[in-house]
C-alpha cells in the first residue's frame, strides 16, 4: 500500500481553525510517466477516493474530528464528488536537482 501527504495552507472554511493540514492521501491509483530525454513529455494522472483523506497534524482528536469532517462536509463534498481526478497539464526538470538522488 502506498500513500503520500499533502500540505495545505488554511484558508477558507479551514482557516477558523488555525491548522495548515498535513492531509494523508490513502487510496489512489494512477499513473506516472517519465522521458529521462523529454522531461517536458512527463506526465502524472491520480484518481483520489476523497474520503479517504486524513489530517495527519499533531493536534487533539476533537480538532483532527472537525477538520475531518469540514473538509469532507463543506470543502470537498465528498457524497457528491466521491473521487478527485488529477492529470498533470505540464511538467519541468531542476537541473539544479544533486545527480543520483
Amino acid at each position: 500500500m502506498s500513500r503520500f501527504t499533502v500540505r495545505g495552507f488554511a484558508g477558507g472554511l479551514l482557516s477558523g481553525l488555525g491548522h495548515n493540514p498535513v492531509v494523508a492521501v490513502r487510496d489512489f491509483a494512477g499513473d506516472a510517466h517519465w522521458d529521462p530525454a523529454g522531461p517536458q513529455r512527463a506526465s502524472l494522472r491520480l484518481r483520489i477516493r476523497a474520503t479517504a483523506l486524513a489530517v495527519r497534524n499533531d493536534i487533539n482528536d476533537k480538532d483532527r474530528r472537525e477538520m475531518e469532517r469540514v473538509m469532507r462536509e463543506e470543502v470537498l463534498e465528498t457524497d457528491k464528488y466521491p473521487e478527485i481526478a488529477f492529470e498533470s497539464t505540464s511538467a519541468s526538470a531542476n537541473p539544479k536537482w544533486p545527480r543520483g538522488h
